[in-house]
């Protein structure tokens, strides 16, 4: 009781780091066939996103492909941060990760480099899993 939705991901297909490229499978839109990433081919990741409240999927008609995008990449940083909950801070690293984000954030001031340094500094001072099963979103990201 009181757990968020789990959030695992399964079908995620990363073409770059460089770029941060993920493309997720959305059920009822098919497989897309991904280019060759800079740094060799595309590394499958997971993509299915379930919510344990309800029990169904994540909703994909809710969300902008940018934003699909940034739940798929949720896991991957939870997992680099040996974190099982998904908090704020895991998306707003997940979010940083796009140049796009970086950039409007430096034009309103914010240094977005400083600002992922922080968000690291504090999920490190977290407790940490080792390599959790799965993901939980935490409460600062339910609805």
């Amino acid at each position: 009781a009181g757990v968020g939705p789990r959030l695992s991901v399964s079908g995620v297909e990363h073409v770059s780091s460089r770029t941060s490229s993920f493309v997720a499978y959305r059920p009822g839109f098919g497989r897309a066939k991904l280019p060759v990433g800079v740094y060799g081919g595309p590394r499958r990741v997971s993509t299915r996103m379930q919510a344990n409240t309800g029990g169904g999927l994540l909703d994909p008609e809710r969300y902008t492909d940018k934003a699909w995008d940034v739940l798929g990449k949720l896991s991957t940083v939870a997992r680099k941060a040996s974190q099982q909950m998904i908090e704020a801070e895991v998306l707003l690293i997940a979010l940083l990760e796009d140049p796009l984000v970086a950039r409007v954030l430096e034009v309103v001031g914010v240094e977005a480099k400083d600002l992922e340094r922080k968000a690291v500094s504090y999920l490190e001072s977290q407790p940490k899993v080792r390599e959790p099963d799965s993901h939980i979103m935490g409460n600062s990201l339910r609805d």
